[in-house]
């Protein structure tokens, strides 16, 4: 569910960056690389490689095992030198974007993020729930 949204809404809105650029409008063209482009691919990518903790955004990234590599390529797309390259940065986070949705997609991912979605918010119910017995 979570992929498919992000898949969605990621193709849908990727022209809002171009847009802003074209217009001079740099700033309003960076919060849409960092809210329309970045943090979706940050998304897909932690769904590979961290499956429980998908939604953790940049917070703890250095925890979830990226290669070194990998690593470069996402502090080269964050950091922007100069409104000039936003545009061909833009470009390298989409084809990394469709690139790990393809690897995602091969692997079959989707039903087991939604696995463990489930089973966590289950255990969290439960512990909740004993909490609340313990107290009463």
């Amino acid at each position: 569910r979570d992929l498919n949204n992000a898949i969605s809404k990621f193709s849908m809105f990727q022209c809002f960056v171009g847009k802003e650029v074209a217009r001079n409008h740099f700033l309003g063209a960076w919060h849409y690389y960092h809210q329309l482009t970045l943090t979706p691919l940050l998304l897909v990518l932690h769904m590979q490689h961290e499956p429980l903790r998908y939604s953790f955004g940049l917070r703890y990234t250095h925890h979830f095992g990226y290669s070194k590599e990998m690593e470069e390529k996402l502090q080269n797309l964050y950091f922007l030198a100069s409104p000039s390259e936003l545009l061909e940065k833009q470009q390298l986070a989409i084809e990394l974007f469709f690139e790990t949705v393809g690897k995602l997609s091969e692997q079959n991912m989707e039903p087991r993020i939604e696995e463990l979605a489930r089973k966590t918010r289950d255990e969290a119910l439960e512990a909740y729930k004993a909490s609340v017995r313990s107290v009463s």
